[in-house]
């Protein structure tokens, strides 16, 4: 999980253990590690830049503070575990957990389930939209991810009061849908 070096920095294990970039990291909606149970960053937290691909050098910000020594934050289970599943799924490996209904779905179409759950899961009202800007910051996906791994953690009883309070606000007598 997360050590702590000399200086009582808290560690991330990953680019401790191997200090390399893996392409999970870089994939839709899993924001945390599943191996660790800690978020990703997708910014430095001494000069608050985003990290780039165009760094001078891949495991330190521009502003030279070692990514390995970034602050690691725990993640709910629920994330960890969709993390986890949709690293599965990229390289097509079969999971034998059961988590809500994505056994039978591919990549694409669990991230745009995730998407969808994530946003009509929020419990505050407003729009939904179809297009959410700026989807690839962690800043944003965090919220839907969080949402949507909470509601197939917990299936299909999530399911349920997610639509029971989606009627609740939007009840429109003969309308004909939610």
């Amino acid at each position: 999980d997360q050590v702590q070096d000399d200086g009582g920095t808290t560690v991330f294990r990953c680019l401790q253990d191997a200090p390399h970039w893996r392409l999970d990291w870089e994939v839709l909606f899993a924001d945390a590690c599943p191996v660790h149970g800690v978020w990703l960053i997708d910014q430095c937290s001494r000069c608050g830049k985003a990290l780039s691909w165009k760094r001078d050098r891949l495991l330190l910000c521009d502003c030279g503070q070692p990514l390995v020594q970034q602050r690691a934050v725990s993640c709910p289970p629920n994330v960890g575990r969709l993390s986890q599943v949709l690293v599965d799924k990229l390289v097509d490996q079969k999971t034998p957990r059961s988590f809500g209904p994505t056994e039978a779905l591919d990549v694409r179409q669990l991230q745009r389930l995730i998407r969808f759950f994530g946003s009509y899961a929020d419990p505050d009202p407003g729009p939904r939209p179809q297009k959410i800007s700026g989807l690839d910051k962690l800043a944003v996906s965090w919220r839907l991810t969080s949402l949507a791994a909470e509601l197939l953690g917990r299936w299909p009883e999530a399911l349920h009061e997610v639509l029971e309070r989606m009627q609740a606000r939007h009840v429109v007598e003969g309308g004909g849908r939610l």
